[in-house]
């Protein structure tokens, strides 16, 4: 009889990440090395929809 294959996940290593805001109930990781805006503007772009007037850049 076959074995199941047991699934086995890693975890990112936070050290690698730092956490960007980007409103008040959505937090982002990225590389350190990325820019914080640029990454708020990507999640912008990706949802599909401009970023809120009531959410400013930092």
């Amino acid at each position: 009889m076959a074995d199941k294959k047991q699934n086995h996940f890693t975890s990112p290593d936070m050290s690698k990440l730092k956490s960007v805001i980007i409103d008040r109930r959505t937090r982002i990781y990225i590389p350190l090395e990325m820019s914080a805006e640029e990454a708020r503007d990507r999640y912008w772009l990706n949802r599909g929809v401009p970023r809120p007037a009531d959410i400013a850049k930092a």
